[in-house]
């Protein structure tokens, strides 16, 4: 019997950009977007280095007048036709007469191949091939209620919970049986509508105390969704970890700090953004590893799943516990700050589509080349909800976790953009940093859930 042939790791970058200019070379795209954003001309700009041309561009709102975009351009704005960004995916899937009208006078030939976000899931347009489409049965388990049905299945804790209808007349009692002294999260289904990142949340610091408080949660909750997921609040490191189902397994890579800050008032929770620099103890990092891996495999096995995921979650005193699942590519890996040329996006497109010379890399190889390529150039993008009068770069101390720091920041458009921060704590983490930036810039109530966790004293 001959010997098994050792495993000869692939250049990762290399092979994959050639089977993307392969499959790209001498296509004409159309891309599919709800407003003109800098994620569509990065996506654009990957189309155009991967020899393809970008043809046409269909937008809900007015292409920006400073930008270059591509020669034809459906603007629903501009033609009169009342499209929010938010219904711009239901409105493609209608077929709307307009729209298909427009391409067969750009497209008689319809040789275009189409391209949307990482939300769309409209597989046609109009007799042309939409290239990465989400699939619904993919979609489904970005429902913060039903995960808990995958969690379950995969063996993946979470925290204590109970999921019932919006109208169950037991919500109140079962908030004030699962609080543990910090309260309760209350989360919502995708029935009616998508909500990302903190925006189906709320949370309740003292279902006990303020009967009051949880009456407005649960009002809220029965506005937008007919699912209810209620769970102990748990203190703990909000983080995420991306992982990507390959043809032959699934390949894992390292969590990730989601800078959440809370207001100690009014217990909001506010998402700031994500970071790479995070350095959790490595028994912990693998341990979460274990868990992402187990839910990609669940994924693929009943859905058929493919490409990019993401697995948030807490890791506490007692371990990681996951909060919920995003079956599409989400931000927070770190690889464009590594290989600032690499077309990742329309990796990720084609993943989903099984395309040869992507879908088909040893999924170690992928593993190995994007953990090794994010330890070496860690970043972080951070924006703190803290309009200010100038408009040039700063730099302040602030002091963290008895840690002395330079926070180096500049406005933008949504708030203060922490740019640096030196030194870093033993373990990476931003968010104490970002909650004193706040605290010195008028905003003391904002804190970062190292100031409370077991875990977030000095190391």
């Amino acid at each position: 019997m001959s010997a098994k042939r050792k495993h000869r790791p692939q250049p990762v970058g290399e092979v994959a950009t050639k089977a993307l200019r392969d499959y790209w070379s001498g296509r004409s795209a159309v891309l599919l977007w709800p407003s003109f954003t800098r994620t569509a001309r990065t996506v654009m700009d990957q189309l155009t280095a991967c020899d393809a041309t970008v043809a046409g561009i269909v937008v809900a709102t007015d292409p920006a007048k400073d930008t270059p975009v591509a020669p034809d351009v459906f603007s629903c704005a501009e033609r009169g036709l009342d499209v929010p960004p938010g219904d711009f995916y239901a409105w493609l899937a209608d077929s709307p007469p307009a729209l298909g009208s427009w391409l067969e006078t750009v497209d008689p030939g319809r040789t275009w191949t189409a391209l949307g976000d990482n939300f769309l899931e409209t597989g046609d347009l109009f007799g042309r091939a939409v290239h990465g489409w989400r699939r619904p049965a993919w979609s489904e388990w970005e429902d913060k209620t039903r995960i808990e049905t995958l969690w379950q299945a995969a063996g993946v804790p979470s925290p204590r919970h109970v999921v019932t209808g919006a109208d169950d007349p037991a919500l109140a009692g079962h908030a004030r049986d699962l609080d543990r002294g910090s309260g309760v999260v209350v989360a919502i289904d995708s029935s009616l509508a998508h909500y990302g990142n903190a925006t189906g949340l709320r949370w309740v610091r003292d279902p006990q105390g303020d009967p009051q408080a949880l009456a407005d949660a649960l009002r809220w909750a029965g506005e937008r969704a007919r699912t209810v997921r209620v769970a102990e609040f748990v203190e703990g490191t909000p983080c995420s970890v991306l992982g990507m189902v390959l043809a032959d397994g699934v390949a894992v890579f390292d969590p990730i700090e989601i800078v959440t800050l809370r207001d100690r008032h009014s217990a909001r929770l506010t998402f700031c953004g994500s970071s790479t620099r995070w350095r959790p103890e490595p028994a912990a990092v693998e341990g979460m590893r274990e868990h992402v891996r187990r839910a990609g495999r669940r994924l693929a096995a009943d859905a058929g799943f493919r490409g990019m995921f993401s697995v948030d979650g807490l890791l506490g005193e007692h371990g990681f516990l996951a909060t919920e699942l995003n079956p599409r590519q989400a931000s927070g890996l770190g690889l464009r700050a590594a290989w600032p040329q690499f077309p990742g996006y329309l990796f990720q497109r084609a993943a989903q589509e099984a395309v040869p010379g992507v879908a088909d890399l040893p999924w170690q190889d992928v593993e190995t080349t994007f953990r090794d390529a994010v330890r070496r150039y860690p970043s972080h993008s951070v924006t703190i909800p803290l309009p200010i009068e100038a408009d040039e770069a700063h730099c302040a101390k602030v002091v963290a976790r008895g840690l002395t720091q330079t926070a180096f920041y500049r406005p933008d458009g949504r708030g203060v953009r922490l740019t640096s921060l030196v030194p870093l704590p033993a373990d990476g983490l931003i968010g104490p940093g970002a909650a004193a930036l706040a605290g010195l810039l008028g905003r003391p109530e904002l804190e970062s859930p190292a100031d409370r966790s077991p875990l977030g004293g000095p190391r």
